[in-house]
């Protein structure tokens, strides 16, 4: 949990004692007792039975002097902690944490006296927060280790030393140091098999390690870590305990995201199968849909769909450098409506990139691939959309230079795709069939039973050529029709 970065606002009005005042490693050293290895005089017992109960002892009890002694450490430790964490990232005051990472409220109140306790080093330090968490992290440490030795059954001990380890590791790039966190954890984990949280932190350190494997582990112990938060209702006997439903879906989530980075779709999509006993939201259905559907892109191929992913965000920033992969890519792909969504994608890519005639041809055989065979409804309305829009834009192209037996030719196709636009293809086919009455009669009858989608102006231009088309067949009387309707939408 981090503390407020707007404490810091106010740490000059509070009375401080300087890091080392608080904390200073020697203190550790200077506080430290010995338990007791001697067995101490105890009449009215039997000597081999007290000798075997000592050793007993000394196996599993801590003496309550020194486990006061091992819990004050960690306490100090935590505010240390807290304290370089919100440095490192702080947050807004007002913010309240979610997640994992929420503590308590008790927690929340050390993380404000650790600030107050360091706000003079702190303060000094602002121009190398770095250098200054380092240190403060180092007598994190050092404070719990010494309490470790003294209990090494204090669960929230190694907890935190985890927690340093995760520091020094992922935000001040020290190496060596994301392994020790996952030791760390591993034994907490082996000691608390009952606490959810401990293995969720585990599954978050493993991530980071960002291996294949790693994520496997994490995927496996997100899973793990939901079990144990399952069972606490059912086996929860302290007080009456409900499954934080939210919570679980999250760890379900997390497993599965997590298996995906693995590659290994399997395990992920029975994850979020288990994910859906514990959404309490339609924001919940939306995600989990979503994840399944990213995940079955090339019927859980994952190799594949990371690669597009990741060629999708270098035909944003290197288009030309993209086109090699994504054509590769196509040729792998075993699902068919992945495969046209990317060679879709490499048909428009070819049109930006000033290879009209490939791109055309491209999207062209997409196009007659949909009619035979649909890949599903809104890609097929896309492709069906930009090759209408491409032929389209082929024809102007050549009314320009003046080819207009080639314009022609692309119209019809252009209008055969039913696009949006399809109304004035027809219009222009009937345009370029004037000297053609049937002809062109007949394209301006297609364009006017689509008029739906055609501006003003289009109308007006449509109802013009009808009336000037009827009159030369002699069809007065519905030439008098076209005009009133030429009238009626601002035709003078």
């Amino acid at each position: 949990m981090r503390c407020a970065a707007a404490l810091m606002l106010g740490l000059l009005m509070v009375k401080c004692a300087s890091v080392q005042d608080v904390v200073a490693p020697e203190a550790v050293q200077a506080e430290r007792s010995e338990s007791p290895m001697q067995l101490p005089p105890l009449p009215g017992v039997d000597s081999t039975l007290a000798r075997n109960a000592f050793d007993m002892a000394l196996r599993a009890i801590i003496e309550a002097r020194d486990e006061e002694l091992a819990t004050s450490r960690r306490q100090k430790a935590e505010t240390i902690v807290i304290a370089v964490d919100s440095m490192l990232n702080p947050v807004d005051a007002n913010v309240a944490p979610t997640g994992i990472d929420t503590v308590s409220q008790a927690t929340q109140d050390a993380a404000v006296i650790a600030f107050n306790e360091g706000a003079v080093a702190l303060q000094e330090a602002s121009s190398a927060p770095g250098v200054a968490a380092d240190s403060l992290l180092a007598v994190a440490q050092q404070h719990l280790r010494s309490a470790l030795d003294i209990n090494p059954w204090d669960g929230e001990a190694r907890y935190w030393l985890a927690r340093v380890y995760e520091i020094r590791g992922t935000r001040l790039g020290e190496t060596g140091q994301l392994a020790e966190a996952i030791d760390v954890l591993r034994q907490l984990v082996a000691m608390h098999r009952d606490r959810h949280d401990y293995v969720a932190q585990l599954a978050s350190m493993q991530e980071a390690l960002d291996t294949r494997s790693a994520w496997g582990m994490a995927g496996e112990l997100w899973r793990r870590a939901a079990g144990v938060a399952e069972d606490d209702a059912e086996l929860g006997i302290e007080s009456e305990l409900t499954v934080d439903s939210t919570l679980v879906w999250n760890y379900y989530l997390r497993g599965s995201r997590a298996y995906s980075e693995a590659r290994l779709s399997a395990p992920a999509l029975e994850l979020l199968e288990m994910s859906e006993n514990w959404m309490v939201s339609a924001d919940n259905r939306a995600v989990v849909d979503a994840e399944q559907a990213w995940i079955l892109w090339d019927d859980g191929n994952l190799d594949t769909r990371f690669e597009w992913d990741s060629l999708t965000v270098l035909i944003d920033s290197d288009p030309t450098a993209a086109l090699p992969g994504v054509d590769g890519l196509a040729g792998r792909i075993r699902n068919r409506s992945a495969s046209v969504e990317v060679k879709h994608r490499a048909g428009l890519l070819r049109y930006e990139l000033g290879m009209e005639a490939e791109a055309i041809t491209e999207l062209h055989l997409l196009w007659r691939g949909v009619l035979s065979n649909s890949a599903g409804l809104e890609l097929d309305e896309r492709v069906t959309e930009d090759f209408g829009v491409l032929a389209f834009n082929f024809a102007q192209q050549r009314i320009r230079t003046g080819d207009r037996r080639s314009a022609l030719v692309y119209l019809v196709q252009s209008e055969q795709t039913g696009w949006e636009g399809a109304a004035r293809a027809a219009l222009q086919q009937a345009q370029l069939l004037r000297n053609s009455v049937p002809d062109a009669l007949a394209a301006a009858d297609r364009a006017e039973t689509l008029s739906d989608s055609l501006s003003s102006e289009d109308l007006r231009l449509l109802y013009q050529l009808l009336v000037s088309l009827h009159r030369q067949t002699g069809d007065t009387d519905t030439a008098r029709t076209y005009l009133e309707r030429f009238r009626a939408v601002g035709g003078s």
